[in-house]
């Protein structure tokens, strides 16, 4: 592996004090998603504009310091496939750069990263690389819903969809910019015990419909080209006029990570979102279940990666934590995306892959038989 190319270190990202509010930063989200976060000239942590708003507090008087997350960072020798993988598992897209004594010298970020592969890219396909069955709601819904739904699902955007048509999409960012930032109306759910935004406000009215859709034979490069230039961050794909999946750049970034696998048939991939200090976070349950999964279903997950989106609902019972896991497999001879949930961690990453399970066993059974198979079949029940 080749460590990545200096010139993809940016030195001019923006940067802000820890001790800054959010009422002082919020504008910066225009220029720069990611914003990093600095105590005089040392890296502390990266805030983003869901890190931002998420929390309904006085954005005049919440720091930064108080709501930032700790981001990896990097010295600059890693091989860009490493760099792609710390984007995929911090959820950031900017990978600060660091000196030996944590003081900030710039940053690498994903669409500088996905350009860098840019000639491999054209060789492959969008169905070869998007996610399966992505998250739809219909034109008719609620700002509210939508964003319930992308909660529950783990997404930062969903389709929106006038019967079988697409019309638009929405993201999590348009939300923000949208119905959060305008003022909307917000209450206590003591259900749930925490701040939600609710906006009865038609989905329709948020939604962005200057969309742009490939077919599944267009190349990963055509989808990316489409986002940087009209600055989207994902593209529906389609299939004899049926939305079959979405392609995003984290969907890139993680084709960047496989290239440097030679050994293991499946990649195995975790993503974590939301407050994990103090959470017992035991990998070795995963990859028990992976491993017993690869035993029983090899034909469907051979050469697939799968990722383990697992996050923090914040929400409590009796002690415990509630985790929602979304658990997705892209490969050649399998796709698709699942959600697990549970009190505890364990408990919703093994809910997870017993989903899984289900499908693929549901699979199995339906796979057409081989010639042999069904001739030996035909003639046991032929007598």
């Amino acid at each position: 592996m080749n460590m990545v190319n200096k010139e993809l270190i940016r030195s001019n990202l923006i940067t802000i004090n820890e001790e800054n509010t959010v009422s002082q930063i919020q504008n910066l989200f225009s220029y720069q998603r990611n914003l990093v976060v600095v105590n005089g000239q040392r890296y502390s942590g990266i805030i983003t504009e869901s890190l931002a708003y998420r929390l309904n507090a006085d954005l005049s008087s919440t720091k930064i310091k108080n709501i930032m997350q700790r981001a990896p960072h990097i010295t600059g020798e890693e091989s860009p496939e490493q760099i792609a993988k710390l984007m995929i598992e911090s959820g950031f897209k900017l990978i600060p750069v660091t000196d030996a004594d944590g003081t900030f010298l710039g940053g690498v970020l994903a669409d500088d990263l996905i350009k860098s592969f840019y000639d491999d890219l054209k060789k492959i396909n969008v169905k070869t690389i998007m996610t399966p069955n992505p998250v739809k709601i219909s034109v008719n819904s609620t700002v509210g819903q939508g964003l319930a739904l992308m909660r529950k699902q783990g997404v930062a955007r969903l389709i929106i969809v006038d019967g079988n048509k697409i019309a638009g999409i929405v993201s999590l960012h348009d939300i923000i910019e949208k119905v959060i930032k305008s003022g909307f109306k917000q209450r206590r759910d003591r259900r749930l015990g925490e701040y939600k935004y609710i906006a009865d406000q038609s989905i329709k009215s948020i939604m962005s419909e200057n969309i742009k859709i490939l077919k599944t034979d267009a190349s990963v490069a055509q989808a990316f080209d489409l986002m940087i230039e009209n600055s989207f961050s994902s593209v529906p794909i389609v299939e004899h006029d049926q939305l079959v999946g979405i392609v995003t750049k984290e969907d890139i970034l993680k084709w960047i990570v496989s290239k440097q696998e030679q050994g293991p048939a499946v990649f195995v991939q975790i993503s974590t979102k939301g407050d994990m200090q103090g959470i017992d976070f035991d990998r070795e349950v995963i990859n028990d279940k992976v491993k017993m999964l690869i035993r029983k279903y090899a034909k469907y997950l051979n050469g697939s990666t799968i990722t383990f989106y697992i996050r923090n609902s914040e929400l409590k019972s009796r002690g415990r934590m509630h985790f929602e896991v979304r658990l997705q497999v892209v490969g050649p001879n399998y796709k698709n995306s699942i959600i697990g949930e549970g009190w505890g961690l364990r408990s919703a990453i093994i809910n997870a892959v017993n989903n899984l399970e289900r499908l693929l066993q549901k699979e199995k059974e339906t796979t057409p038989r081989t010639g042999e198979e069904f001739v030996r079949l035909l003639s046991q029940i032929l007598g």
